[in-house]
C-alpha cells in the first residue's frame, strides 16, 4: 500500500514558502513575527520531539526555580543546524504556557512521565520573569549603532540595557547602558532579585563577532565590553538564588576537543574566548539533537499522523522477502533486525535516514537537522504532488534529476562537476535504453537501472571526487 495512504502530512509541509522557515529565530517568535506553527505554543509542541537532553534542561531549570539545586547556566553546544534554537524555543514555550507541553511528542513513556512532572513544577513556581536576547535582531539585541528606541524618550543601546528593560528595571541600568560600560556583578544580582528569572540567549556569538570586528573603534570597544559583560553575567547568575541562563554557542565538544563552526573559522579565537568565559562558572553542557533522533524528528515535523499498523505490515512484507534463501548473501541473519527498524522509521526506509544523515553531516554547506528537515519536506511534497505509489520513502527520492535538489546538493564548486555525470550516467543511459541505442543488460529494466544509479550516487557523492577518472572498473 502506498505510504501516502497511511499518513497525514502537515499542511505547512505542502507550502514551499515555509521551507526556509524550518528554523525560526528565537527573537522573531518572541516578537510574534513568525508563522503560527512556531508562535502558537500548542502548534509548536505538536511538531516538536522532546529529546533526552531537552527534558534534562527543563528539569534542571525547574529544580533551580523550586530551590532543589541544579546548574544555573546551560550551554547548548552544537554546530550549524544542531537543534540549539529549537531547544531554546522549547524552553521559551514551556515556561510561557506549560500546559501546551502535553501536546509534545516524546521518545518514550519515561520521558512522558518526566514531562508531566516538569509541567507540575513550572505551575508550582511563582511568576517567572522571562528575558530573550537574539543576536540577529536589533529589537531584542540592540547596539550603539542600532539602538532600540522606546516610545518614551529613551533608547536601549546594549544587551545589558535590554535585559534590564525586559525585566522592567531599565532605570537601574540606564547609566551603564548610555556609557556602553558593562555593569558589575553585584548590580546584576540586585537586578535579578530573588524570584525566578530565565534568560534565553541565541546567536550571541554572531553579535559578539559583529562588534569585535567592526570598523569603528567605538563599536570595537563595545565588543570588548560584551565579553566582559557575559563573564560578569555568568557570575551574577551563579550568585542569584533563582536565576538561569541558557545560551547557544556554535561549537561542539568531544572530550577535550573543541570544534568551532566553520562559519566562524576567521573568528575562532573570539568564539573560544566566549566559551571559556561562560563555562568558567559551574555550567552544564547539552547537545540538543543527535543523529539517532533524526528519524523521530522527521516523522514529527513532516507528518501529523502515521498509521502504526501500516508500519508493521510493510515490515512483515519486507521480512518475508529479506529472509528468503536467495537473499541470505545480502542480509544474512539480520533480516529480522533490519525489518524491525522499518517500524521505527516508517514511512522512511532506514537507509533513507542513514543516507540523509551522512549527507547533512558531511556536506560543506548543509546544516544538519535544519537541512534534513528542509530536504525531506521537498521529497514528501514531490511524492505527494506525483501521487506516488511508493510504499516507503527511499534514498533515491532525493531526486538528483530534479533541478531543485541539484540546486541544494550540487551548487557548490566541490560538487558542481557531478551534474554532468548525472546527465551522462543517469539520465543519458536511460534515454539511450529507450532509444535502443544501448544493448546492455540494464536496458531490460531501464527504470530499475536508473533507481540503482540514483541510489549509488546519492549515497556516495558527498565523499566523492568528480575530478578523478577511473579508466577500469575497480574489482578490489
Amino acid at each position: 500500500m502506498p505510504f501516502l495512504n497511511s499518513v497525514k502530512i502537515w499542511d505547512d509541509v505542502l507550502n514551499p514558502s515555509l521551507d526556509d522557515k524550518t528554523a525560526p529565530s528565537l527573537g522573531s517568535v518572541y516578537l510574534n513575527d513568525e508563522d503560527k506553527i512556531y508562535v502558537d505554543c500548542t502548534e509548536f509542541f505538536k511538531r516538536t520531539l522532546i529529546t533526552r537532553d531537552m527534558i534534562e534542561a527543563l528539569e534542571n531549570i525547574v529544580n533551580v526555580f523550586t530551590g532543589k539545586g541544579g546548574n544555573k547556566i546551560l550551554l547548548l553546544n552544537s554546530l550549524f543546524g544542531g537543534g540549539k534554537t529549537h531547544t531554546l524555543l522549547t524552553i521559551y514555550h514551556a515556561f510561557k504556557c506549560p500546559e501546551a507541553l502535553l501536546n509534545a511528542n516524546v521518545e518514550n513513556e519515561e520521558i512522558r512521565r518526566r514531562l508531566e512532572n516538569v509541567i507540575k513544577g513550572i505551575e508550582k513556581s511563582r511568576k517567572i520573569r522571562l528575558v530573550v536576547i537574539d543576536g540577529h535582531l536589533d529589537m531584542v539585541a540592540p547596539g550603539p549603532d542600532h539602538p532600540f528606541n522606546v516610545p518614551v524618550n529613551f533608547s536601549v543601546k546594549t544587551i545589558w540595557g535590554m535585559i534590564a528593560y525586559q525585566l522592567g528595571l531599565y532605570e537601574k541600568m540606564r547609566d551603564r547602558d548610555e556609557q556602553l560600560i558593562a555593569p558589575r556583578a553585584d548590580t546584576l544580582v540586585q537586578l535579578l532579585g530573588e524570584e525566578p528569572v530565565l534568560i534565553l540567549m541565541d546567536e550571541i556569538a554572531y553579535y559578539l563577532v559583529l562588534y569585535k570586528r567592526a570598523g569603528n573603534q567605538t563599536l570595537r570597544d563595545y565588543g570588548t565590553q560584551i565579553t566582559l559583560f557575559l563573564e560578569v553575567l555568568a557570575q551574577a547568575i551563579n550568585m542569584a538564588p533563582k536565576s538561569v541562563l541558557v545560551l547557544s554557542i556554535p561549537i561542539s565538544v568531544s572530550g577535550n576537543v573543541i570544534s568551532v563552526e566553520d562559519s566562524y573559522r576567521d573568528n575562532e579565537s573570539d568564539i573560544r574566548g566566549l566559551y571559556k568565559v561562560v563555562s568558567r562558572v559551574a555550567s552544564r553542557q547539552l547537545t540538543p539533537v543527535s543523529s539517532s533522533n533524526i528519524a523521530s524528528i522527521l516523522k514529527v515535523r513532516i507528518f501529523e499522523n502515521i498509521l502504526v499498523n501500516a508500519a508493521k505490515s510493510i515490515s512483515n512484507e519486507l521480512y518475508n522477502i529479506y529472509s528468503r534463501e536467495e537473499y541470505k548473501q545480502f542480509f544474512g541473519n539480520d533480516a529480522y533486525r533490519l525489518t524491525q527498524e522499518v517500524i521505527e522509521t516508517y514511512p522512511f526506509h532506514p537507509t533513507y535516514i542513514t543516507t540523509l544523515v551522512e549527507i547533512v553531516n558531511n556536506h560543506e554547506k548543509l546544516e544538519k537537522t535544519r537541512d534534513a528537515i528542509r530536504l525531506t519536506r521537498k521529497v514528501v511534497r514531490k511524492l505527494y504532488s506525483e501521487k506516488s505509489k511508493a510504499e516507503l520513502i527511499m534514498p533515491y527520492h532525493l531526486d538528483v534529476e530534479d533541478n531543485e535538489f541539484q540546486g541544494l546538493l550540487l551548487s557548490t564548486s566541490s560538487y558542481r562537476g557531478f551534474i554532468s555525470a548525472i546527465q551522462t550516467d543517469i539520465i543519458g543511459i536511460t534515454r539511450k535504453c529507450y532509444d535502443r541505442v544501448e544493448k546492455t543488460e540494464c536496458c531490460n529494466k531501464p527504470e530499475l537501472a536508473k533507481i540503482v544509479a540514483k541510489t549509488i550516487f546519492i549515497k556516495s557523492f558527498v565523499y566523492g571526487d568528480f575530478n578523478k577518472n577511473l579508466r577500469v572498473y575497480p574489482t578490489k
